[in-house]
This record gives structure tokens, C-alpha cells and sequence, in this order.
């Protein structure tokens, strides 16, 4: 493992103690990962003062190849030691995180689109002979069905075991959500018959400790994320539906799902007569969010995807959230 290397190494490796206790892993590994970048940069300074020049030439490094919110993001970070070495008496210099807006829209597939990726993932498994590749097609499809049926994030149902599905009642115990929730997610019903009849065949069913989507290749293990990113790259390559990403964004991804599932169950319930300022907590509660400020960020698109829902969502946004970017 990397190790620190300029003169406050001793600080930083204290600090990082000081935090563990304080953040998640995930916050505790991105400090560090931040915090390495940067004492890269000071490794020859050789200086106990931490001046304007040095922050500033590795904030504009950072730049280089960073969307403007990661620069904030990692920023951030930085602020938080450096305002540790003040509080241990060192000089440093203060930098201004970086504001930056939301401009962030995701690409939203359309019924047809859906249709036609479905189609095809499904007809991989007749095409496929080797048992590991075939299981995998399964698995494959089934957790395409879940992230449009539950906008689950890709993590969740990747975590869930078998024990943690209640067939009677139509429900998944998620345990491992974003910011160490869990919460309890409702399942239509031809999505739990669905999923029963799925388990049944990949003979999980009746073990309670399996893993709901079960690696072919590690035993007791889950198949990885990146095992089901680079299956759904070659589904949108081999439908023709592939559209190359702009610079430092996600692009079309499995995460799109999930921005799928809020803006049509969003506007579903527009058209079922339910007030839109009643559905959205709802929407936001089932999602796992920690507020509506999150739930925000799901029902922005393009207003040339779906001309017909635009002045729905730029009516309520402008009513409940500070402030919305749509992308004109």
C-alpha cells in the first residue's frame, strides 16, 4: 500500500486514525486516496508551510482531469486536514472550495429502448452453452428487471441474499443501502413471481444465506459490479443503442435505471390523479434517500426526451427545490 512521503506524513497518518471513527469506509478510503494525491505534491517541498503556490499548483492538476463537482469534492477533503494542522499549530494556507452547479443529466431510455435491451439480454442464455456463462446470463437478466422494477443503486440487490426476500409479502430486505441504512422495498407482483421462479431455477431458493445473484466463479462470493457493467456496455454495443459519453460523466450506465424508475413513476403518478407534492416523499422514501434534495437529482432530463412531461416537472421543481437545472 502507498505510503505518505513529504514531512507531514506523521500528521497525515494521525489524522486518518483520528477520522476513522468519525466517517464510513468509503469517506475514510476517498480522504485517503485525496490525501495521497496530495502529499505527492509536497514530497519535494520539504517545508512545514503549506503556501498559497503549493495548494493552488495541485488544485489546478486536479482540474485536469476531474469534473468541476469531484474538484469541489476533493477540495473539501483537503480542507478538513488542513484545518487539523491549524488546530495543531501549523501555518497553512486556507483554499476556497469550489462552487459549482448541478448540471448533471442523465440519459433516459425510452420504453422502446428498454424493450429492445431486454430482448436482446434475454436471448443471450439460448446462445450461450457454457454453464458459467449461462448462469451469469440469468443473473444477468434478472437484475435488469429489479433495477427498472425498484430503481434499485446496482450495489443493493448485488449485497441481498435470498433470506432477505419475503415472497408472501411481495418484499426485499435491502440491509446494505448508502450511509449504512436499509430500508424495506415493495415489489409489484409479477417482479416477486418473477423472482421466486428465478431462484427456484438457480436453486437458491431454499439456502437463506446465498447470495440473491451468486458468482460463477468465487464460491460464497457476489457477482461483482464490474461484471455487470461490462455485460450491460456489450448490451448497449451489440442493440446499437451505445451513445459515447461527454468528458468526466457517467453516461449511460446500469445507474440510469434507477433515473428511469423515479421520472416514470414520478409522472405515472401525475397521470393516475395523484398529487405530485404526495408522491414525491413517497418516491423519495422508497428510494432511500436521506432527503428531497436527493430525489431532486432523479427527475431532471432533457426536455427533448419527453417534451410531455417537462412543464409537469419544471412546475413542481420550481415550487419545492431552490434550485433545478434543466437542460434546454
Amino acid at each position: 500500500m502507498k505510503e505518505f512521503q513529504s514531512v507531514f506524513k506523521n500528521e497525515l497518518k494521525e489524522y486518518l486514525k483520528i477520522s476513522q471513527g468519525t466517517v464510513n469506509g468509503d469517506t475514510l478510503r476517498n480522504t485517503r486516496r485525496v490525501l495521497l494525491s496530495f502529499d505527492s505534491s509536497l514530497a519535494e517541498e520539504n517545508t512545514n508551510m503549506l503556501s498559497e503556490a503549493a495548494v493552488n499548483r495541485w488544485i489546478r492538476g486536479i482540474r485536469q482531469t476531474n469534473a468541476a463537482k469531484t474538484v469541489s469534492d476533493k477540495v473539501s477533503y483537503l480542507r478538513k486536514f488542513l484545518r487539523y494542522l491549524q488546530y495543531k499549530g501549523y501555518h497553512v494556507f486556507m483554499p476556497d472550495c469550489p462552487k459549482t452547479s448541478d448540471s448533471y443529466v442523465p440519459y433516459i431510455f425510452s420504453n422502446e429502448e428498454i424493450q429492445t435491451l431486454l430482448t436482446c439480454a434475454d436471448s443471450w442464455a439460448e446462445r450461450h452453452t457454457d454453464p458459467k456463462t449461462c448462469q451469469t446470463d440469468m443473473e444477468f437478466c434478472m437484475l435488469l428487471r429489479m433495477l427498472l422494477g425498484c430503481g434499485f443503486r446496482l450495489g443493493e440487490p448485488l449485497a441481498a441474499k435470498v433470506k432477505e426476500i419475503n415472497f408472501q409479502s411481495g418484499t426485499i430486505l435491502i440491509r446494505h443501502a448508502k450511509n449504512h441504512k436499509q430500508r424495506v422495498v415493495p415489489m409489484d407482483v409479477t417482479l416477486t413471481q418473477m423472482l421466486e421462479r428465478y431462484c427456484i431455477a438457480m436453486g437458491i431458493k431454499t439456502e437463506p444465506e446465498s447470495y440473491l445473484f451468486p458468482s460463477s466463479k468465487n464460491e460464497g462470493a457476489a457477482v461483482s459490479k464490474g461484471t455487470f457493467d461490462l455485460r450491460f456496455r456489450n448490451l448497449l454495443m451489440e442493440t446499437g443503442l451505445y451513445v459515447s459519453g461527454k468528458a468526466h460523466s457517467r453516461g449511460q450506465c446500469l445507474h440510469c435505471f434507477r433515473h428511469y424508475f423515479a421520472i416514470y413513476s414520478f409522472a405515472q403518478a401525475e397521470k393516475n390523479g395523484r398529487p405530485v407534492d404526495d408522491s414525491v416523499p413517497f418516491l423519495s422514501v422508497y428510494l432511500g434517500h436521506h432527503d428531497m434534495d436527493e430525489t431532486e437529482k432523479y427527475l431532471k432530463f432533457s426536455s427533448d426526451m419527453f417534451p410531455e412531461y417537462i412543464e409537469l416537472f419544471e412546475n413542481f421543481g420550481s415550487g419545492v427545490f431552490t434550485e433545478v437545472a434543466y437542460e434546454k
